[in-house]
């Protein structure tokens, strides 16, 4: 199947939940601290992850503890670089 040129990312299965309506997606921290449901697409699946498209670059990600806060609520991220996790691997 060819499918046009898109921007996709790939992320841990762990990261992806369920919106309140159903949609699959993630749950982003915005500029603001709070937490937002992002609506993600999956496009292929891999032994190491899911490649999906609707996420931005820069978008922070919920990695961990994602199902413990609902959209809307304000949190103090810690933040961590794809390097530093690379690193601790």
């Amino acid at each position: 199947i060819i499918m046009p040129a898109t921007m996709a990312f790939k992320i841990s299965p762990s990261w992806v939940t369920l919106g309140d309506g159903g949609a699959v997606g993630v749950k982003i921290v915005s500029d603001d601290n709070m937490t937002v449901f992002k609506p993600i697409e999956i496009l292929a699946q891999t032994n190491d992850g899911f490649w999906v498209m609707g996420l931005s670059d820069g978008d922070r990600i919920i990695t961990l503890g994602q199902e413990y806060v609902t959209a809307g609520e304000v949190v103090e991220p810690v933040e961590i670089s794809m390097t530093d996790t690379e690193a601790k691997s």
